[in-house]
């Protein structure tokens, strides 16, 4: 079984649900990048100081980490054994990352270090403030970071699976409940 998994997959696919899924399954620590990028009042984490905290929890021998900041990819991709690219359906993702949002708002449910999702974001037409805009504008990049991560592992770079749909997610999930390798 994968001892070091990366979770890779745009805002809305799944990320977080399914990394703490195999953490509870796998009995592996969690870590999502958000909490570490995004301290109190949003304000974000210094690139090299989020660098270290990654490098830390890297250097660890189990973990699940979820998250797709370019800079600190090289260093969880040295020691993961495992990358999940969730690759969803635009459609499927939107949809989710509207009933989330909304739902988030609605409850005031706290994120990461204080913070919650705000009703002022979503007519905002910045995608960096927009988490609905981002998903959509980030749909087509991750699909093409997942592209590369594929074509890394046919050439010696960490193996990846790459799951397109709900129901490969479930199988995926199924298949570490059996012990069968993915």
């Amino acid at each position: 079984m994968p001892q070091r998994i990366s979770i890779r997959g745009c805002s809305g696919s799944g990320k977080s649900t399914l990394g703490g899924e195999l953490s509870r399954l796998l009995n592996l620590p969690y870590h999502e990048l958000d909490a570490i990028m995004h301290g109190p009042d949003w304000k974000p984490t210094p690139e090299e100081e989020m660098k270290a905290l990654v490098a830390e929890i890297a250097a660890g021998d189990r973990w699940i980490i979820d998250g797709n900041y370019r800079f600190v990819q090289p260093i969880i991709t040295k020691r993961v054994d495992l990358v999940v690219a969730l690759d969803l359906p635009r459609y499927l993702i939107m949809s989710r990352l509207v009933w989330r949002t909304l739902s988030r708002i609605a409850t005031r449910e706290e994120l990461w270090n204080g913070n919650t999702e705000q009703w002022r974001n979503l007519f905002n037409t910045d995608p960096e403030e927009n988490i609905i805009l981002w998903g959509w504008t980030q749909h087509p990049q991750h699909r093409k970071q997942i592209d590369a991560l594929v074509r890394e592992s046919a050439h010696g770079g960490p193996p990846v699976v790459r799951l397109t749909s709900r129901d490969q997610v479930r199988h995926f999930v199924q298949s570490l409940e059996t012990g069968v390798r993915p």
